[in-house]
């Protein structure tokens, strides 16, 4: 009879909590199944034509064809196989929520090429997988750079002689080549490309000429680079104190023209060069003169006048090698000289030189920022000019220094001398991680390439026990755990609710026993008190 009765109460409230939670958890599992697809659908970058080192950014389209919410936290972009861009990667922090049917974009900044030519990309990966997208679409970047060289037939010339001097361009990329020859300072004359020309009143001393090459990117010609090569000639006999005259003529891929020149090392060892002319300054005035070539480190000059001055010249260069027999130190980012006119070191009260180191540099040597200085030759020597750091980014850091004076300068680590120990037992060992990283990076590519094209879809996959607590899914997981803890406790009822379920028994029986004792007096057991009631059933007990 007691069993019978738990059994009774126990349906009643299954009957109710069963088709509730069953209910639950049927719209609860098609929700676990629900996923987040990541695709790139776009891919574009922004010129497509550079000149190498030149600063550029690509946008992709990553869309979201899942039918559930899910959320790109990193999306990182891979050069192909040539390495042409300065890093191996460019990872970009998302952490965005992407709605289903929903695209977000993202940008990617600083890339440079470092290897001329039309170049593509690997792959993008969104999160941990891949997506070749921009390889399938061969997505490219046009890199052109151009290298000229200059020579000549003959090292040195008597006035009205004539002499060939050819000047060549190597270049990279899709380009359009143009040759140019022009005559710096002295008395000699350069004709047109290909056409023979005689020196005319040419001074006592030489001729300084260049030959400057310039590339511009085919089709769109968005990408554009020059490269100078230059020489002097001397004067061997018949010389006269004459006024100089100038030409200039232009061609394409490669040529000559016809001047007296001689190769002169100091010019030769130019890499690039700017000139800039002040036609007056004032006393305490403190002019600025602007490099803006991304060749010279140097970008800016800023002196105090401590004297009215007039025809102030500055020519800035870049060198290919050092200056002197003695290097500046054992890391060496860029050689400078800075060769002023009519200014003397006792024109200028301070002078301060401002310059740019890239982060590339920096991290392929293992520099701090701190470790970088500016170092000025004077009296036979290498002396560190006191430097600080001005600005940095993501791409370069700017520092400045001041000088007492112009000569040649070098940009160099001032960590090198106390690491240098340290660092040659490490170089076979860095070798070896290199090799290995290259090894490795191939094999992720030959997997990535392994991928179908026609499984360009990225789907965030993951267990069904993940998914049932990601995102929204969590609220309906806690709902139905909830509700599976009280069908449990209706199964499994403690002390209490035996309790509470004993007295309901007891209940129900008094009252059969009133009405079996008390025919017509049905409701006389309300009177009584539950003590009542259990007294008089143990009595009947009896």
């Amino acid at each position: 009879m007691k069993q019978s009765f738990y059994r009774k109460e126990h349906k009643n409230n299954l009957n109710m909590i069963i088709p509730i939670s069953i209910a639950i958890i049927l719209i609860l599992i098609p929700n676990s199944y629900a996923a987040a697809n990541f695709a790139v659908t776009a891919f574009s970058c922004s010129p497509d034509e550079v000149a190498i080192s030149e600063q550029f950014s690509c946008t992709t389209t990553v869309q979201n064809s899942g039918d559930a919410t899910g959320s790109l936290t990193t999306a990182t972009l891979f050069p192909d196989a040539t390495s042409w861009l300065e890093s191996s990667s460019y990872p970009n922090t998302v952490n965005t929520n992407v709605d289903s049917g929903a695209s977000t974009s993202v940008v990617f900044t600083g890339l440079k090429g470092k290897k001329s030519g039309v170049n593509g990309f690997a792959r993008i990966m969104l999160d941990d997988v891949t997506d070749t997208y921009v390889a399938d679409n061969t997505v490219t970047v046009n890199v052109v750079d151009v290298l000229t060289t200059e020579s000549s037939a003959a090292s040195s010339a008597a006035a009205s002689a004539s002499v060939d001097v050819t000047g060549q361009a190597t270049v990279g990329g899709n380009v359009n080549t143009e040759l140019k020859f022009t005559v710096t300072s002295g008395g000699c004359t350069i004709g047109s490309q290909q056409v023979a020309a005689t020196t005319n009143g040419m001074t006592d001393g030489h001729c300084v000429y260049s030959v400057a090459g310039k590339v511009t990117s085919t089709p769109d010609r968005t990408g554009t680079k020059t490269d100078t090569d230059t020489g002097t000639i001397t004067c061997s006999s018949g010389c006269s104190s004459g006024s100089s005259s100038s030409s200039s003529g232009g061609g394409g891929g490669g040529g000559g023209a016809a001047a007296v020149i001689v190769a002169d090392t100091s010019q030769k060892n130019i890499a690039s060069f700017k000139t800039h002319t002040f036609a007056k300054i004032e006393q305490g005035a403190t002019p600025i003169a602007s490099i803006d070539k991304p060749e010279i480190a140097i970008s800016e000059i800023k002196f105090e006048a401590a004297k009215s001055l007039a025809n102030v010249e500055i020519k800035v260069s870049s060198l290919k090698d050092k200056p002197t027999v003695m290097p500046a130190a054992e890391k060496v980012y860029q050689y400078l000289e800075i060769a002023p006119k009519n200014l003397k070191s006792t024109d200028m009260n301070k002078a301060t030189i401002t310059f740019k180191v890239t982060r590339y540099w920096l991290n392929a040597n293992g520099f701090k920022e701190s470790d970088v200085a500016l170092s000025r030759y004077a009296s036979d020597a290498w002396t560190q000019l006191p430097t600080k750091v001005a600005s940095s980014d993501v791409d370069a850091v700017t520092y400045s220094a001041e000088t007492p004076g112009f000569s040649y300068f070098a940009i160099v680590s001032n960590a090198v001398k106390a690491e240098k120990a340290v660092e040659k037992p490490k170089e076979p060992e860095v070798k070896q991680q290199d090799d290995k990283q290259k090894q490795a990076a191939d094999d992720q590519k030959k997997s990535a390439e392994s991928v179908s094209s026609d499984k360009l879809s990225v789907t965030k996959k993951g267990s069904l026990f993940s998914r049932l607590f990601e995102g929204n899914n969590l609220i309906w997981t806690t709902v139905a755990i909830g509700m599976l803890f009280l069908l449990a406790l209706y199964y499994y009822p403690h002390e209490k609710i035996k309790e509470n379920l004993n007295k309901k028994y007891h209940k129900h029986l008094h009252n059969r026993l009133i009405a079996h004792k008390h025919p017509g007096s049905h409701d006389i057991h309300h009177r009584h008190t539950e003590y009542d009631m259990e007294d008089e059933h143990e009595i009947e007990r009896g």
